[in-house]
């Protein structure tokens, strides 16, 4: 018997890292070409599971424009509160 998934991760509120939200987005390269940066930025922050304050707006914006929002999980804290 084979099983299939159909979970749509753009409606769940479950935690995800930076990892499966960039993969969810298209990958690295997708994410790097997106934001005109070096793929390896982008891996760097896969690797760390963080995203710098300072590229947030430009990822929110991308995420968006592909249909997914920005997990509230990524925000700095004094953002989080603030939503």
């Amino acid at each position: 018997m084979q099983l299939h998934w159909n979970y749509d991760y753009r409606t769940s509120s479950d935690m995800q890292t930076v990892s499966q939200f960039i993969d969810k987005l298209g990958g690295t390269i997708a994410v790097a070409n997106g934001l005109e940066l070096a793929p390896t930025t982008v891996s760097s922050w896969k690797t760390s599971n963080s995203i710098p304050k300072w590229r947030e707006d430009a990822l929110r914006s991308f995420a968006a424009a592909k249909g997914f929002p920005y997990p509230d999980s990524f925000a700095a804290p004094d953002q989080a509160d603030a939503a």
